[in-house]
Protein backbone atom coordinates (compact mmCIF):
# COMPACT_ATOMS: atom_id res chain seq x y z
CA UNK A 1 0.00 0.00 0.00
CA UNK A 2 1.34 3.32 -1.43
CA UNK A 3 0.79 6.38 0.74
CA UNK A 4 -0.07 9.61 -1.07
CA UNK A 5 1.37 12.94 -0.42
CA UNK A 6 -1.21 15.10 0.76
CA UNK A 7 -2.86 17.18 -1.76
CA UNK A 8 -0.79 20.47 -0.56
CA UNK A 9 2.91 18.58 -0.86
CA UNK A 10 2.05 17.71 -4.60
CA UNK A 11 1.13 21.51 -4.98
CA UNK A 12 4.51 22.80 -3.66
CA UNK A 13 6.66 20.37 -5.41
CA UNK A 14 4.76 21.12 -8.77
CA UNK A 15 5.28 24.50 -7.69
CA UNK A 16 9.12 24.42 -7.58
CA UNK A 17 9.59 22.18 -10.53
CA UNK A 18 7.77 24.69 -12.44
CA UNK A 19 9.97 27.88 -11.46
CA UNK A 20 12.76 25.51 -11.69
CA UNK A 21 12.08 24.43 -15.48
CA UNK A 22 11.68 28.60 -16.03
CA UNK A 23 14.49 29.37 -14.31
CA UNK A 24 16.18 26.97 -16.83
CA UNK A 25 14.48 27.91 -19.56
CA UNK A 26 15.25 31.50 -18.69
CA UNK A 27 19.28 31.16 -18.16
CA UNK A 28 19.19 29.23 -21.93
CA UNK A 29 17.17 32.18 -23.39
CA UNK A 30 19.54 35.04 -21.60
CA UNK A 31 22.60 32.94 -23.38
CA UNK A 32 20.69 33.40 -26.53
CA UNK A 33 19.90 36.91 -25.99
CA UNK A 34 23.26 38.51 -25.42
CA UNK A 35 25.44 38.81 -28.88
CA UNK A 36 28.96 38.12 -28.05
CA UNK A 37 31.72 40.96 -27.43
CA UNK A 38 33.86 41.21 -30.24
CA UNK A 39 37.29 41.74 -29.65
CA UNK A 40 40.65 42.87 -31.58
CA UNK A 41 44.59 43.80 -30.79
CA UNK A 42 44.40 47.23 -31.46
CA UNK A 43 48.43 48.38 -30.21
CA UNK A 44 51.37 47.04 -29.21
CA UNK A 45 54.47 48.66 -28.11
CA UNK A 46 57.69 47.86 -26.86
CA UNK A 47 58.25 49.78 -23.66
CA UNK A 48 61.31 48.51 -22.61
CA UNK A 49 64.12 45.34 -23.19
CA UNK A 50 66.90 44.53 -21.13
CA UNK A 51 68.29 40.66 -20.99
CA UNK A 52 65.55 39.35 -18.76
CA UNK A 53 62.28 40.61 -19.88
CA UNK A 54 60.35 42.67 -22.37
CA UNK A 55 57.58 45.16 -21.13
CA UNK A 56 55.04 46.05 -24.00
CA UNK A 57 51.83 48.61 -23.72
CA UNK A 58 49.25 46.21 -25.20
CA UNK A 59 45.64 47.69 -26.15
CA UNK A 60 42.71 45.68 -26.78
CA UNK A 61 39.50 47.05 -29.05
CA UNK A 62 36.36 45.20 -27.44
CA UNK A 63 33.22 45.98 -28.97
CA UNK A 64 29.33 45.55 -27.50
CA UNK A 65 27.23 45.14 -30.38
CA UNK A 66 24.13 44.50 -27.82
CA UNK A 67 21.65 47.45 -27.30
CA UNK A 68 22.14 46.75 -23.95
CA UNK A 69 24.86 47.56 -21.17
CA UNK A 70 27.56 44.83 -20.77
CA UNK A 71 29.16 44.07 -17.70
CA UNK A 72 32.59 42.61 -18.14
CA UNK A 73 34.22 40.51 -15.55
CA UNK A 74 37.55 39.68 -16.96
CA UNK A 75 39.33 38.87 -20.37
CA UNK A 76 41.45 35.81 -21.11
CA UNK A 77 43.63 36.18 -24.04
CA UNK A 78 46.57 34.41 -25.50
CA UNK A 79 48.50 36.74 -28.52
CA UNK A 80 50.12 34.21 -31.44
CA UNK A 81 52.69 36.99 -33.75
CA UNK A 82 53.61 35.93 -37.24
CA UNK A 83 52.40 32.35 -36.48
CA UNK A 84 54.25 31.57 -32.94
CA UNK A 85 52.86 32.32 -29.42
CA UNK A 86 53.61 36.05 -27.91
CA UNK A 87 51.93 36.11 -24.77
CA UNK A 88 48.68 35.61 -22.86
CA UNK A 89 47.03 36.10 -19.55
CA UNK A 90 43.80 37.46 -17.71
CA UNK A 91 42.87 40.64 -17.95
CA UNK A 92 40.27 41.99 -14.32
CA UNK A 93 38.06 43.97 -16.78
CA UNK A 94 35.47 44.88 -13.68
CA UNK A 95 34.11 47.68 -15.81
CA UNK A 96 30.46 48.01 -17.98
CA UNK A 97 30.89 47.94 -22.28
CA UNK A 98 28.26 50.85 -22.96
CA UNK A 99 25.36 49.52 -25.59
CA UNK A 100 26.91 49.48 -29.33
CA UNK A 101 29.83 51.07 -28.22
CA UNK A 102 33.55 50.43 -27.93
CA UNK A 103 36.36 50.57 -25.35
CA UNK A 104 39.86 49.98 -25.51
CA UNK A 105 41.52 48.27 -22.37
CA UNK A 106 44.83 49.41 -22.26
CA UNK A 107 47.71 47.38 -19.83
CA UNK A 108 51.34 46.09 -19.30
CA UNK A 109 52.16 43.07 -20.27
CA UNK A 110 55.90 41.23 -19.18
CA UNK A 111 57.14 38.68 -21.55
CA UNK A 112 60.82 36.41 -20.81
CA UNK A 113 63.13 37.21 -23.03
CA UNK A 114 63.95 33.13 -23.19
CA UNK A 115 60.31 32.72 -24.41
CA UNK A 116 60.25 35.62 -26.60
CA UNK A 117 63.97 36.55 -27.50
CA UNK A 118 62.73 35.99 -31.50
CA UNK A 119 60.26 38.83 -31.23
CA UNK A 120 62.47 41.07 -29.58
CA UNK A 121 65.75 40.33 -32.29
CA UNK A 122 63.13 41.51 -34.89
CA UNK A 123 61.76 44.82 -33.21
CA UNK A 124 65.57 46.06 -32.59
CA UNK A 125 66.99 45.23 -35.68
CA UNK A 126 64.62 46.99 -37.53
CA UNK A 127 61.07 47.28 -36.00
CA UNK A 128 57.56 49.00 -37.60
CA UNK A 129 57.12 45.47 -40.07
CA UNK A 130 53.40 45.13 -39.98
CA UNK A 131 53.30 41.16 -38.20
CA UNK A 132 50.28 38.67 -38.45
CA UNK A 133 48.48 38.06 -35.62
CA UNK A 134 45.78 36.26 -33.94
CA UNK A 135 44.22 36.64 -30.76
CA UNK A 136 41.86 34.75 -28.70
CA UNK A 137 40.10 33.12 -25.35
CA UNK A 138 37.27 34.36 -23.60
CA UNK A 139 34.72 37.08 -22.73
CA UNK A 140 33.38 36.91 -19.15
CA UNK A 141 30.69 38.42 -18.41
CA UNK A 142 29.04 39.57 -14.71
CA UNK A 143 25.28 38.56 -15.75
CA UNK A 144 23.89 35.51 -14.51
CA UNK A 145 23.35 32.32 -16.04
CA UNK A 146 25.74 33.51 -19.20
CA UNK A 147 28.81 31.69 -19.97
CA UNK A 148 32.32 33.07 -20.86
CA UNK A 149 32.30 34.20 -24.74
CA UNK A 150 34.42 32.82 -26.70
CA UNK A 151 36.69 35.22 -28.96
CA UNK A 152 39.15 34.88 -32.30
CA UNK A 153 40.24 37.75 -34.36
CA UNK A 154 43.24 37.73 -37.17
CA UNK A 155 44.73 40.66 -38.09
CA UNK A 156 48.00 42.63 -39.03
CA UNK A 157 49.69 45.14 -36.30
CA UNK A 158 52.72 47.27 -36.72
CA UNK A 159 54.65 46.97 -33.58
CA UNK A 160 56.30 50.39 -32.49
CA UNK A 161 59.18 50.93 -29.69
Amino acid sequence: MTRKAPPRRRIVRLTLLMAMSALLGACAVMQQAVIPPEVRLDDLQLVRADWRSQEYAVTLGVLNPNGFSLPIRDVRYRIELAGRDFAGGTLEAGRSLPAGEEVPLAFNMTTDLLDSAWQVMGLLSGGGEQLEYRIHGEVEVNLPGVRAFPFEELGTIQISR
